[in-house]
């Protein structure tokens, strides 16, 4: 958690000292419509029943790739990784995670970057592993949610962008070794993004 702390506080203070950059940039009207691709590294924080078990909140990480429908309006496709962990009684529990989603966002722009809000869905690939006296037994699964998101970014330069966003997910339930697990929770990560 120590880590996941220090990885979100780090990005915070790039995006603050570096948004008074943003005056300096052209307005980029005109580059909204361009696809872009960005990579997001942030912590992920279990709400649900992962966190009822004592799982920790650990880094995640995303690349998305996204296009502008119309100034207002972007599609995003993500896929990221996350793995989280929890002991208790001598047995250690992993959870890897690679959620695959697809998100709206209704986009204000302003002079030198953009706020948005928006929703997607998603289907999260789930791989636990739990070990006992040195012996591991592993299960895979699926879980199918949404998510609502808000973040903003600010122009660095005429192709590059950095920002942060926050998003809330939950899940339905994977059947992972005869446990029903959702994975809600929340995520906050920083962006790095590139426009194609």
């Amino acid at each position: 958690m120590k880590y996941s702390v220090i990885t979100v506080a780090v990005l915070s203070f790039i995006v603050m000292v570096m948004a008074p950059l943003s005056g300096f940039a052209a307005d980029f009207a005109a580059e909204k419509k361009d696809p872009y691709i960005e990579v997001k590294p942030g912590a992920y924080f279990p709400t649900g029943n992962l966190h009822d078990n004592g799982f920790d909140t650990v880094f995640t990480g995303e690349i998305a790739v996204g296009s502008y429908l119309n100034p207002n309006l972007a599609f995003e496709g993500e896929v990221g990784y996350f793995k989280t962990n929890a002991s208790d009684a001598g047995v250690d529990k992993d959870i890897w995670v690679v959620p695959v989603t697809a998100s709206l966002k209704i986009v204000l722009p302003f002079r030198g970057g953009e706020a948005y809000a928006g929703g997607g869905v998603g289907v999260y690939f789930a791989t636990m592993e739990t070990t006992v006296s040195g012996s591991s037994t592993d299960d895979s699964g699926a879980a199918f949610g949404g998510h609502g998101l808000l973040g903003f970014s600010v122009n660095i330069s005429r192709r590059m962008f950095i920002g942060t966003e926050g998003r809330y997910i939950f899940t339905t339930k994977a059947s992972l070794l005869d446990t029903k697990t959702n994975l809600d929770g929340f995520m906050v990560t920083g962006i790095i993004g590139f426009r194609l």
